[in-house]
């Protein structure tokens, strides 16, 4: 029952049409997973406002930048983190679409705001020396950036 009430939650992974969405406007997750529900070969790299590592969902699977409170959106990394990879079938909250990857934190926002281009690139090269195989990048702002 939990696991069937934590997946309609879950609108991207499964629309059923509840609160106004619109059947199937999803990504066929729970199709998706009949046939592969991830690799703990994966690394997904997540810049954003860092992690809160020990969360139930991102436990044992998550590295890198810790969130800090006074960031903007503080919670938006481990957010994300959890769509993408949190822990499956645990009974305490959602799923991820790769229900085995691990996630590799890196923080791009302090109190202060964002670190800038230079430091981002530096921490886009140290994710993929670090064994990232994908990148999240879920965060913008008003300028163009060459880098």
């Amino acid at each position: 029952m939990l696991i069937r009430l934590m997946i309609t939650i879950q609108w991207h992974l499964n629309n059923t049409g509840a609160n106004g969405g619109a059947i199937g406007a999803d990504i066929h997750a729970q199709q998706a997973w009949n046939i592969f529900t991830g690799s703990s070969a994966v690394t997904i790299a997540v810049f954003d406002t860092g992690l809160e590592l020990t969360h139930d969902e991102l436990t044992g699977k998550s590295s890198g930048d810790a969130n800090i409170s006074g960031t903007v959106s503080e919670y938006h990394g481990t957010h994300v983190a959890g769509i993408a990879a949190g822990n499956a079938n645990n009974e305490k909250g959602g799923r991820g679409v790769d229900w085995n990857a691990r996630l590799l934190s890196k923080r791009i926002f302090e109190p202060s705001g964002y670190i800038g281009d230079a430091s981002v690139a530096n921490k886009i090269t140290d994710a993929v020396n670090s064994g990232a195989q994908i990148a999240n990048h879920s965060w913008g702002g008003p300028d163009y950036s060459t880098t």
